[in-house]
């Protein structure tokens, strides 16, 4: 456990503690109430009272109460320090994960980001049921590193990110998984419209200039080649993952810069196999 985490138990238990003693204040306030109120009531029916004991008693409950509303007030006020502690403690720990969970290099999610988001889609498997995962890979990322270096290799990474935010609607999610590989996550769309998307983004890459900032060296031409699976044809996230990585590797080494549908690889290996049958029953 971090020492932020014990922190913010510990602040949490003292403001629990906080809240509980100003309950009990409130309760003891109410008591006190109560008892002058009874004092005043048998000092009304009683004739023989004596009126200097009874002007002691009304003074000391008084005294009593206004002790308790100033204890009262000080702990609320301890109380609401205590708050403001916590919610501080919280708007850091929102921001811790918003670092953990953003890739430094083109301010994209990362992988922890991404297997959060993966995990989610089948916490309600209903509601993604018409959703897809798309995985992309820029073609021979090697190369550019190798010839023009890795900044070279860097800039062609930002420039990717940034054209998949331009090509993609704001609430689809995209996410750097590692190297040259990124992950997008598309929902409510038909297979068809996913292979539409991909196109549309494997296009506007191919078409994008890629060059240096102070060399205006060409890094290009920069394609990508990218796999897709619909979540309703897999049981769970790590079958969602390995299919459309299959899918991936089919378009890298079917010539690259294009777009596969696993379930295509699906229906063409189930057309082989029933062929391969009926060949052998003949």
């Amino acid at each position: 456990m971090s020492a932020l985490d014990v922190s913010q138990r510990k602040l949490v238990a003292e403001f629990s503690a906080l809240l509980q003693s100003l309950r009990n204040e409130k309760q003891l306030l109410q008591q006190r109430g109560d008892d002058l109120g009874s004092v005043c009531a048998e000092a009304d029916q009683s004739k023989s009272a004596n009126v200097v004991l009874l002007h002691c008693i009304i003074e000391t409950v008084t005294e009593a109460n206004d002790r308790v509303k100033g204890l009262g007030r000080a702990q609320k006020a301890a109380a609401v320090h205590r708050f403001n502690e916590l919610d501080q403690m919280r708007r850091k720990l929102d921001e811790y994960k918003q670092i953990a969970g953003t890739d430094s290099l083109t301010h994209l999610p990362n992988r922890r980001a991404f297997d959060e988001r993966l995990a989610l889609m089948f916490e309600d498997r209903c509601e993604w049921e018409m959703s897809a995962l798309i995985l992309l890979d820029i073609d021979h990322f090697k190369r550019v590193n190798d010839t023009h270096g890795h900044l070279a290799g860097d800039k062609v990474l930002t420039t990717v990110a940034s054209i998949l935010r331009v090509s993609l609607k704001k609430e689809v999610f995209v996410a750097r998984t590692g190297g040259e590989e990124f992950a997008i996550v598309v929902g409510g769309q038909t297979s068809d419209e996913v292979t539409s998307i991909c196109e549309s983004v494997r296009l506007a890459i191919a078409g994008s200039p890629f060059r240096g900032i102070k060399s205006d060296i060409d890094y290009g031409p920069i394609t990508i080649s990218l796999g897709f699976c619909m979540v309703q044809n897999a049981v769970d996230a790590v079958a969602l993952y390995g299919k459309a990585d299959e899918a991936l590797y089919h378009a890298k080494h079917s010539g690259r810069n294009r777009t596969v549908d696993h379930a295509a690889i699906s229906a063409r290996n189930s057309a082989q196999h029933a062929h391969q049958n009926t060949e052998d029953r003949s």
